[in-house]
């Protein structure tokens, strides 16, 4: 829910991890540092080539033996809430079979508002959950699975940054 999160992800994730982000990451303050580190960037303006990357990196997953690290909701909020979770999480869990990790982050939307270049000084908390299997996972399961894992977040996000209710 914060580009800090993306700092954070590089920070603490150990080697061979990746971070996935919005191409536009390049632009920000810590894109040069992002690129020159290997990480990976999505077209989120085209399906098509978000479709693309993913299977790349599938791929990348499974020869390579890397890790990712991606944010199932696809972008931050203005108010640090979590957002809906895109299926580009599923898919990739479903091509690799590889377990789903869930980290959550949370106060760090507190430090770095959308739309500004100020950092403030705030505590932030991370969370490492145990791993989530997937290889039973079925495509027709999609949308159960998804909540599943945002209900994962959900439970463990402060009640200030969960879902706001429909």
């Amino acid at each position: 829910t914060s580009a800090l999160d993306i700092v954070l992800g590089m920070a603490f994730m150990l080697p061979p991890t990746s971070v996935v982000a919005k191409k536009e990451i390049l632009f920000y303050p810590v894109g040069l540092v992002y690129f020159l580190s290997g990480n990976f960037r999505v077209d989120r303006g085209s399906s098509a080539k978000a479709i693309r990357t993913l299977q790349w990196l599938g791929d990348c997953m499974r020869e390579g033996g890397i890790r990712v690290m991606l944010w199932p909701e696809g972008s931050r909020s203005r108010d640090g809430r979590l957002r809906p979770f895109k299926k580009g999480v599923f898919h990739l869990a479903l091509q690799t079979r590889a377990p789903v990790v869930p980290v959550i982050i949370s106060g760090s939307y507190r430090c770095w508002e959308k739309g500004s270049w100020k950092l403030v000084p705030h505590p932030v908390h991370i969370k490492v959950l145990p791993p989530v299997a997937t290889e039973e996972w079925k495509e027709e399961e999609s949308q159960q699975r998804l909540d599943e894992l945002q209900g994962l977040f959900q439970a463990h996000l402060p009640p200030e940054q969960r879902l706001a209710p429909c």
